[in-house]
């Protein structure tokens, strides 16, 4: 086991821990939402990728257009 020196309480490092651990929790709550709202995609994104093994960034951003073109995608030009 490594000791490491901090400059504060046992308090306030449970408050960080509980922190970071509320911070996780949302982007993991974030992250499973989007995953849902767009199942199909991904869905259609696996197809893919058995058939071709590999996928550019350009592909992805098409099936995304194809299925979804309200989506903004952050390669989209404004």
């Amino acid at each position: 086991e490594i000791a490491q020196h901090r400059d504060y309480s046992e308090e306030t490092a449970k408050k960080i821990d509980q922190e970071v651990n509320a911070l996780i929790n949302k982007a993991y709550d974030q992250a499973r939402n989007v995953l849902k709202e767009h199942i199909d995609i991904l869905h259609k994104l696996a197809e893919l990728l058995l058939e071709k093994e590999t996928v550019k960034g350009n592909e992805l951003d098409e099936l995304i257009h194809s299925m979804k073109p309200e989506l903004k995608l952050p390669s989209d030009k404004p």
